[in-house]
């Protein structure tokens, strides 16, 4: 039996719960788990040595995973972002892995190729995050009162909460030009430039209905929480230059603290906290533009409402929160059954994706679930080639320092301290770079072990321990 399993954590508020949860299940299932952060598990991988990686997306640093795939270690994919909008959405993999794991059939019909033809094994188990949204779980997080009363919130007033998600809106022209690059190498989907140029009038959209929202409702709370690789420095700057009480930023907590307090929730075009808000029981909107159908699908819009510009929006606020003028905001209702879209695009909602999951990983472990080893032509030519590229690729990195730049530049980006080369900014006890804006978002060892002692406690998941 082959038992041990590697995951590796990309953002630590957004992946972490679900993730050490799995791990959680698989420990007292008789599999050997850990969870690393990504881009610092070159140690933990030396010492754990693990018969599986678990990588949150399909394309990863050629050089490691090809490193472990020459020492037979299988690569899984569990996506963190397995529910793609974009209507051209689907990545271009390089390295192809032993297994992937998807949200839904929708994704995984797209990659049936891997499975015909390079012999990975592909395994629909839904939204693992999702878990957290099922109502037993809710027990997990403090109660609204308290979280309102730790952002200095009045619990008696209504409380807006709104999920940025401007993330490419952020970028300075060098960043990019290497991400577009990165992305035409990576994945197809629609046109970078036609996704910021539509993230920046959303962004434009929100930050004036803030300004309005304020000024029309003095005893309303708002919330904003970014995206995990959203740039947090802007929107705490934003905030102060605002200068009211009422408003406050919520970094370095999971979406599910959000929903804990909200009243009404705020997205933009298809945001997966959309449906997530709706699972919780929460009402929302959903911002868009007269773009975003073009390249997202209205099958994707579950949000109650749908606002194009600050005064539906505010219709919208004044029937939801306020109770006035409910007939104008009619016809801003949106009709999408929340429930059929989760059978069809988050498989299921029942509160067993995370404990799926574990005991699909078992099935793994004893060697139930990869599919024969199916020699065929076009598969041996792929290793061969990816084998050949990666020692070319190791040559280069002996002679070309712009690697070791490049390493130097994300662990600073990813780990800001007093000592690095750059600008560095203190945000609720944390230093974050300035430019990426990224907020506490590696895990550290040990960071599993709170969420391990909660997972003790919750009546839901030692009931499927028993």
């Amino acid at each position: 039996m082959k038992n041990k399993i590697l995951f590796l954590v990309d953002h630590k508020h957004r992946d972490l719960p679900s993730l050490a949860l799995i791990s959680y299940f698989l420990n007292n299932m008789g599999c050997k788990s850990k969870l690393v952060a990504l881009g610092a598990y070159d140690e933990t991988i030396k010492s754990f040595y693990p018969d599986f990686i678990v990588l949150p997306k399909p394309n990863h640093d050629f050089e490691k995973v090809m490193s472990w795939k020459l020492k037979g270690i299988k690569v899984v994919i569990l996506d963190s972002e397995g529910n793609n909008q974009d209507i051209a959405f689907s990545y271009k993999i390089r390295i192809k892995p032993d297994v992937y794991l998807f949200w839904n059939d929708i994704e995984k019909n797209k990659y049936l190729y891997l499975s015909n033809t390079f012999n990975t094994h592909l395994k629909t188990l839904g939204y693992y995050r999702s878990d957290f949204l099922y109502p037993p779980m809710h027990e997990l997080y403090d109660s609204k009162r308290k979280i309102l009363a730790r952002l200095s919130l009045n619990h008696k007033q209504p409380t807006l909460t709104i999920a940025s998600s401007f993330q490419e809106t952020f970028l300075s022209a060098e960043r990019f030009k290497n991400k577009e690059k990165k992305r035409k190498s990576s994945l197809k989907g629609t046109d970078y430039r036609i996704l910021i140029e539509n993230d920046n009038k959303l962004r434009l959209l929100t930050e004036n209905l803030i300004k309005i929202l304020l000024n029309k409702y003095p005893n309303l709370n708002i919330v904003i929480k970014p995206h995990p690789h959203e740039n947090v420095v802007y929107w705490n700057n934003f905030i102060k230059s605002l200068n009211n009480s009422n408003l406050k930023l919520l970094v370095g907590e999971s979406i599910n603290i959000l929903f804990q307090i909200s009243d009404f929730h705020i997205a933009k075009n298809a945001c997966t906290t959309t449906v997530e808000s709706r699972l919780y029981g929460i009402k929302s909107l959903e911002l868009h533009t007269d773009k975003s159908i073009k390249f997202i699908p209205k099958k994707h819009f579950l949000s109650n409402y749908i606002a194009t510009n600050t005064q539906q929006a505010i219709c919208v606020i004044d029937s939801v929160l306020f109770n006035r003028n409910v007939y104008k905001s009619e016809s801003l209702k949106n009709n999408n059954d929340v429930d059929s879209y989760c059978k069809k695009h988050l498989y299921k909602f029942d509160g067993l994706r995370c404990f799926e999951y574990a005991k699909y990983f078992v099935a793994l472990a004893n060697g139930k679930m990869v599919n024969p080893n199916r020699a065929t032509i076009r598969k041996t030519l792929d290793d061969l080639k990816n084998i050949g590229l990666y020692f070319i690729v190791l040559i280069r990195k002996r002679i070309n320092n712009s690697l070791h730049r490049q390493s130097k530049l994300e662990t600073q980006v990813n780990n800001p301290t007093a000592e690095n080369d750059r600008p560095t900014s203190e945000l609720k006890g944390h230093l974050v770079d300035r430019e990426y804006g990224l907020f506490d978002n590696r895990i550290k060892k040990g960071d599993e072990i709170p969420w391990f002692k909660k997972f003790d406690k919750n009546k839901h998941i030692q009931n499927l321990i028993k």
